[in-house]
């Protein structure tokens, strides 16, 4: 994974565990989905690679791409996944933190 993916995750991951303010979900969602729609145009090998290194299910990607279509796009769609993902491993942490 490159520094600039990596760096996307770090960011995600700061705004997600921040408990003392609140949190732009419309914003995150936003920004997160137009920048997953750009990979999705400009490079998906390198969407594919993030989305493998956060640990998105490429079967529930499949199978919500398949039953959306025309609902929502495919950048709301993943972007909406990320964020679950990033804040189960977030909750994980917290609950089993030594």
């Amino acid at each position: 994974m490159q520094e600039n993916d990596q760096t996307i995750i770090d960011v995600l991951n700061a705004t997600l565990t921040q408990s003392d303010k609140e949190i732009d979900w419309e914003t995150i969602q936003d920004q997160l989905s137009a920048y997953i729609n750009e990979l999705i145009l400009t490079d998906f090998n390198k969407l594919m690679s993030i989305l493998y290194q956060i640990d998105v299910s490429e079967a529930k990607i499949r199978k919500a791409l398949a039953t959306n279509q025309g609902q929502h796009n495919a950048g709301e769609i993943l972007a909406s996944f990320v964020i679950d993902r990033q804040l189960q491993k977030i909750r994980f942490r917290r609950e089993y933190k030594g």
